[in-house]
């Protein structure tokens, strides 16, 4: 380890894995909070109405796909000539290209787990809130089928 002006630097793979875990330690705030905006998006359509609920929506939306953008691909697609390490496939500008089926799978299953997520908020208001537990494991689990196919691209 050499010192640095800014403090002790770890070595490259150190370096890697430390940043790999911070990197998904903050996909999974997204996500959380993600969920905690489509549970008070269902809360605000029900107190209301669809116009107040609608920003949490979209701030949801966003979160969860900024937590999509932080997950790790776990497809390696080409060895480099030179050392003969996997590397990542690229499309233009470095972004990671899913085909479009695994995409269409993977919007579809977010879609399916926020409109859980805004059904618990409803539901825990209008009817019982003995039903958003179960909501929001239901939009969980659905997520979390999400970032699994995402994994697997």
């Amino acid at each position: 380890m050499s010192i640095a002006p800014g403090g002790p630097r770890l070595p490259g793979s150190a370096r890697r894995r430390w940043h790999r875990l911070l990197t998904l330690l903050a996909a999974a705030m997204a996500v959380l909070s993600s969920g905690g905006c489509m549970v008070g998006a269902g809360y605000l359509m029900y107190a209301h109405g669809w116009r107040a609920s609608g920003l949490a929506m979209t701030a949801g939306g966003a979160l969860i796909f900024t937590a999509f953008t932080l997950t790790p691909r776990g497809r390696l697609d080409a060895r480099s000539p030179q050392t003969g390490v996997r590397t990542h496939a690229r499309g233009r500008g470095g972004v990671v290209r899913l085909p479009w089926k695994p995409r269409v799978g993977l919007m579809a299953i977010t879609l399916a787990a926020g409109a859980a997520m805004v059904l618990a908020g409803y539901a825990a208001l209008a009817w019982s809130s003995v039903l958003l537990i179960p909501l929001v494991l239901l939009g969980g689990l659905a997520i979390l089928a999400a970032f699994v196919l995402l994994a697997k691209y």
